[in-house]
């Protein structure tokens, strides 16, 4: 069935342009807004009048929903209501309208988990986005484990958050960095030395995932080459705090430890054993050699 272009106005009565089938909008149906969808912001309202490049992108986006008709609902907005599509995006945050800037697109799930296209806006870029947001790839983290044969597979990170029953270290990481190495060792006896608390210590690669809209946000807000976020699960929602990385497995126990309400099972407040027959395990982890 031909998709058509069309107009529709949601429920914040913010304007859509969206295609739709022609069955659909000759019968006078409701206009569906559902998930999965893929939307583009950008500055359609300006004092500029540039026609060229709204058509250009509007050409990009009706390309692809009719390649995923049925599948992705695709939809374009102007910035000003980037605030009613997500509460941590505000217009004011993209600044104004610049020529050739390309518009902002986000994909939503069937569990309204919203992740930002964080790569060059073209035909192949978009196509890898919609793939990976029909099979629920688009944020993948690792749970790590003391060794790496034990490490969980790639799963969703909100998938993973849904379980409100630990806490979580997670490392938003890029693999090309020199000190990439030496933190996942780190990382590692971090493992070792939580494994009888509720809290799992998760990474998540950069380059190779398009992130959460929160977590883009403070992956930006970081000027560092790896940004960890403790998130502990709250009856209101998530409570994050997040850091730079660190330069030790003790500092990162230690901020760990300061930053859990309750307290750790094993450590106290400084992040030291609590037990003293335990200190030596514990020394012994910290300064064994790297193999």
């Amino acid at each position: 069935m031909a998709l058509v272009q069309t107009c529709a106005i949601d429920n914040n009565s913010d304007a859509w342009l969206i295609w739709m089938f022609r069955e659909a909008s000759s019968k006078g149906e409701k206009l569906s807004l559902d998930p999965p969808r893929i939307v583009a912001f950008h500055f359609f309202d300006n004092r500029h009048r540039d026609d060229v490049t709204t058509k250009k992108w509007a050409k990009l986006m009706a390309k692809l929903a009719h390649e995923y008709a049925g599948r992705i609902m695709f939809g374009m907005r102007d910035m000003k209501s980037i605030g009613n599509w997500h509460p941590n995006l505000r217009p004011n945050d993209f600044g104004g309208y610049r020529p050739g800037l390309p518009p902002l697109i986000y994909g939503e799930d069937k569990k309204h988990n919203v992740y930002e296209m964080n790569r060059l806006v073209n035909y192949r870029n978009m196509k890898d986005f919609c793939e990976k947001l029909l099979q629920d790839q688009l944020f993948q983290a690792v749970v790590l484990a003391p060794v790496a044969e034990l490490d969980s597979p790639p799963q969703n990170y909100f998938d993973l958050e849904d379980h409100k029953d630990r806490d979580y270290f997670v490392m938003l990481y890029d693999p090309a960095c020199y000190h990439w190495p030496m933190q996942l060792k780190m990382l590692r006896k971090l493992s070792l030395l939580l494994a009888n608390e509720t809290i799992s210590v998760m990474i998540i690669n950069k380059s190779h995932n398009y992130l959460g809209v929160v977590f883009n946000k403070f992956s930006k807000a970081v000027n560092c080459h790896g940004a960890t976020i403790f998130s502990t699960s709250r009856l209101d929602g998530w409570d994050f705090k997040m850091r730079p990385r660190q330069d030790s497995t003790r500092e990162y126990l230690r901020y760990i430890a300061q930053s859990r309400q309750p307290e750790l099972l094993g450590y106290d407040a400084n992040g030291e054993p609590k037990a003293p027959e335990a200190a030596l395990a514990y020394i012994e982890c910290l300064f064994a050699e790297s193999s």
